[in-house]
């Protein structure tokens, strides 16, 4: 009895071991996001889990604006693969890092836009990275499922802040909390790593006095800090298509901490996991990356769409 198991135990055993060398493999190395954004390919490169239901990046409202090198935002929701998908559609939630006295007066503003050179541009499953010209500052980005953490590096400055747009719908600002829906189809809460000593709230262009809520078309917000050289203010984002208590719960339950490393890391564990699914060998390095590469895109569409606490709205 004990001799007929034998080939069993060498078999799980070799089975297991098999398993343990390939979640040492980095595959996630192999991935280049940058593949697909010129032209018309039109692909996400910003950070996303497989399948998650956030995705923050780089806004672009036009495929010229991925050319030139102008940013308009980082907005929490992208359509990877459609004609001004993965650098403009969808766009939901978008945030700005700035330095500005007035930035919700006019459109011109810089708080609406930034250049950049793509020199300075980093992506990697899990993290995007990138400096922005006029301003100097630094914009990381990592993610769960459903809470992307933006990671800004400021200058020293007394006109610091953050800059938020939404299309339409409402936002409400509580103490450090920020909330609201977009498109009536996303709901947000939003909190900054310290608090902010001052906010605005506008309306098409007309800041309104210290309302806690808003609702309507063509919403801004800027919060503001006073910064050190270099000092690191951390935005969380959690977002729902339920409601904003289901946002709120989704960025509790999955970033209770600030750990931006840690986030970044567990967002690579995540991708390894998934493209090993699939081990490649032989082929030039190139193929290599061109094939993992294909298959990390193949897994950012379709989107998880049910909350933490598995609740989701119905399509109908």
């Amino acid at each position: 009895m004990k001799i007929s198991h034998l080939p069993i135990i060498i078999l799980t055993i070799a089975l297991i071991s098999s398993c343990a060398k390939t979640t040492e493999n980095d595959y996630a190395s192999l991935v280049n996001p940058f593949v697909g954004t010129v032209g018309s390919g039109n692909t996400f490169l910003g950070p996303v889990l497989p399948y998650g239901m956030i995705q923050p990046g780089p806004y672009m409202r036009y495929a010229e604006d991925q050319k030139s090198g102008t940013i308009f935002g980082f907005s929490q929701t992208h359509l990877s693969g459609m004609a001004g998908g993965g650098v403009g559609a969808a766009g939901d939630i978008l945030f700005m890092p700035t330095l500005e006295k007035n930035p919700l007066e006019t459109e011109n503003s810089k708080g609406y836009s930034a250049g950049f050179q793509h020199s300075n541009e980093i992506a990697s499953p899990g993290y995007y990275k990138v400096k922005l010209d006029e301003t100097d500052i630094t914009v990381e980005l990592a993610a769960t499922i459903r809470v992307g953490l933006h990671k800004y590096t400021f200058p020293e400055s007394n006109v610091s802040g953050v800059y938020l747009k939404l299309n339409n719908g409402f936002v409400t600002v509580n103490g450090d909390e920020i909330s609201g829906c977009n498109n009536n189809r996303v709901y947000f809460t939003a909190k900054f790593s310290r608090p902010f000593k001052a906010h605005e709230l506008a309306q098409n262009g007309q800041i309104m006095s210290q309302p806690d809520t808003l609702k309507g078309e063509n919403l801004t917000g800027f919060f503001r800090f006073d910064t050190k050289k270099d000092e690191v203010i951390l935005l969380k984002v959690g977002i729902s298509m339920v409601s904003v208590e289901g946002a709120r719960n989704n960025m509790e339950t999955e970033m209770p901490d600030w750990d931006f490393e840690k986030v970044r890391a567990n967002a690579r564990k995540s991708w390894n996991k998934e493209l090993s699914k699939i081990q490649v060998e032989g082929g030039t390095e190139t193929e290599q990356i061109l094939f993992y590469t294909a298959l990390y895109h193949s897994m950012i569409h379709p989107n998880i769409y049910m909350d933490a606490d598995r609740k989701f709205r119905s399509t109908n």
